[in-house]
């Protein structure tokens, strides 16, 4: 199966922004991506050792020039410890753009 054709500029990020008590991610795309898929993966852990994994998934549908909002996690700001990973690939898997913070 063919790449499909991204025209550039396709940008893929992560987005923080505080909101009161909580700190926003927001995954985002922008460009032209046919078919293209997405997985977006937050993991929190705190000090005494629990751990958890959002992951949301699913079609990209950004066109030329317009960004779009894939997903968004709100995360307490009293976690101290998260990493976000958003990945943009293919039907058959092949990586387009990826990110992560921290």
């Amino acid at each position: 199966m063919p790449i499909p054709l991204v025209e550039p500029p396709m940008q893929c990020l992560i987005e923080p922004a505080a909101k009161g008590s909580l700190t926003m991610l927001s995954a985002t795309v922008s460009g032209t991506v046919p078919g293209a898929h997405y997985q977006f993966e937050i993991r929190t852990s705190d000090p005494g050792g629990s751990s958890s994994t959002n992951l949301q998934a699913g079609d990209v549908s950004a066109t030329t020039g317009e960004k779009q909002v894939l997903g968004t996690v709100a995360l307490q700001i009293a976690v101290p410890n998260w990493s976000a990973r958003l990945i943009i690939y293919t039907p058959d898997g092949t990586t387009l753009c990826t990110t992560q913070l921290p």
